[in-house]
Order: C-alpha cells, then sequence, then structure tokens
C-alpha cells in the first residue's frame, strides 16, 4: 500500500490502521453478538449499531449512520457478510467469523485512512476553539469533540486549554445567538468525572444513559486513543463485560450557568 511521504503523516497513517485493525474486528463481534440476542438480521445491526458504515467508501453521499442500509451498495456487502456469518458459524468460531469478514470489507474500509485523515483535520482547522465545535438547533447548541491535541489528551496535561476554550466558545455561542439558553451534548465522555466537572452541578443531574448502541461517534469514538490509535484497553473491557466501557449519555445545562461555572 503506498503511504504519505511526509514523516509526520506517516505517523497518523499508521495510527489509523491501527485503529481500523482493531475497531472492525470489534465491530463485527459486538454486532454478530447483539444480532443474536435481539435476533435481528446480522446487516441490520452493522448498519444500525455500528460505525463501520462512516468507515467506508461508501460513505460520500450524505446518509445519515442510522440510515446507512438505504445504500444499495452498502446493503449489499452487508448481505455478502451475513451469509459469510451463517456459513461460519455453524462450523466455526466467532473469531474466525471476526477474521474472514474482515478480511472481507478490507477493499471497502481500508482505502478510506487517508480520507478520515483529511476529514479529521478540516473539522479541527474549522474550529477556532481546539477540540470544541457547535451547531445551533432553535434554542440549543448542541456541542461536539474532537481531539485537536494529539498524541496528547483534551483530559490531560492539555486539560487547562480544553477549559478555557471551552469558556471563549459559549460566550461567542451567547454573543452571536442571543436565543440560545441552553446547551446539549451526548457523548461517552458524559461518562468521565474530570469531564463532568466542567459542566454545572444540572449537567450530570440531567443524564439520559443511552441504552442502545448506536452507529455514532457518540458511543463508538471511545475505542480511538489520544493518538488516533485503537483503545486496545477499552476494547478489552468491551469484550469481556458485553458493555461499553463509558456508556453514552446525554446532557443539558442552561448557557449562562456554564459559563458562569467556568468562570470560577
Amino acid at each position: 500500500m503506498e503511504t504519505p511521504r511526509d514523516g509526520r503523516d506517516n505517523e497518523a497513517y499508521f495510527r489509523h490502521e491501527e485503529y481500523l485493525a482493531g475497531f472492525v474486528p470489534l465491530s463485527l463481534w459486538y454486532a454478530s453478538k447483539a444480532s443474536e440476542q435481539e435476533r435481528e438480521p446480522l446487516g441490520q445491526t452493522i448498519a444500525t449499531r455500528t460505525n463501520l458504515y462512516r468507515n467506508s467508501i461508501f460513505d460520500d453521499c450524505g446518509i445519515p449512520s442510522d440510515r446507512s442500509i438505504e445504500d444499495d451498495r452498502w446493503r449489499g456487502v452487508l448481505e455478502e457478510i451475513e451469509e459469510l456469518h451463517g456459513q461460519l458459524l455453524k462450523k466455526c468460531s466467532t473469531s474466525s467469523f471476526e477474521k474472514k469478514a474482515t478480511e472481507h470489507l478490507r477493499p471497502y474500509i481500508e482505502p478510506t485512512i487517508e480520507r478520515s485523515l483529511s476529514r479529521y483535520q478540516e473539522v479541527i482547522a474549522r474550529s477556532p476553539f481546539g477540540c470544541w465545535r457547535y451547531d445551533i438547533v432553535g434554542n440549543v447548541a448542541k456541542i461536539h469533540i474532537a481531539n485537536a491535541y494529539r498524541p496528547e489528551s483534551p483530559l490531560g496535561s492539555r486539560f487547562g486549554d480544553f477549559h478555557r476554550s471551552l469558556g471563549e466558545m459559549l460566550r461567542r455561542v451567547k454573543d452571536e445567538n442571543p436565543t440560545v439558553d441552553l446547551l446539549f451534548c451526548g457523548s461517552w465522555m458524559n461518562s468521565i468525572e474530570k469531564f463532568q466537572n466542567l459542566f454545572p452541578k444540572e449537567w450530570i443531574e440531567s443524564g439520559k444513559r443511552i441504552i442502545e448502541t448506536g452507529p455514532g461517534l457518540g458511543e463508538w469514538g471511545q475505542f480511538m486513543d489520544r493518538q488516533g490509535g485503537f483503545h486496545e484497553g477499552n476494547g478489552i473491557q468491551f469484550r469481556s463485560t458485553g458493555h461499553m466501557p463509558f456508556p453514552c449519555i446525554e446532557c443539558t445545562a442552561r448557557l449562562d450557568e456554564t459559563i458562569d461555572h467556568l468562570g470560577h
């Protein structure tokens, strides 16, 4: 495979390659387990409960993750995976299915590495607030997070920057959107106390834990480590317990209270 020549780009490329090498079989393991428990077709489970579509060459037409089954190209691949699953589970273990299905998916996923890295860089470049960005829906500012500090963690040595840039962003929201009075974020990071402490008490008190795993990064983002590779520890814990190490929690808080809280 041809990789970028620049040393820094090479590191990012190899990290993402490592991420996919762990993330794809983990997703297939989960989908196999969940489809059996819920008695739904494997393809449907992959489409609605994993983030594999977003990492495929088919993610080019604006279809939401939870409706990826509507993409005929992807649906065809899922039907092939279902057939492979049925053949292998009659005589082999789940690990054999993971290996074979990962290989089957490779031509549809491996070519997306540079695209994924470009998208990441575009997301970071568009935001003047480091890891933070937002969009406005009615009177609500929906908060999104991407690690702009790779290979460091926003909850580690860069926490001061993480804290400060959130305050800067929320003040911008207030200045430019006078009708916005509420914040919302649905993320696995809401399960981490240090992240919770960025917000007033009502943030975690309002928390609604998402029980059914979906296809978004609000759940699956926890399997990428601070360097952009696969988070081995979280993957091991997920396999051993059958539950996401950090559940996705949807939280809300008032904008003014959060700005005041960050100022203290």
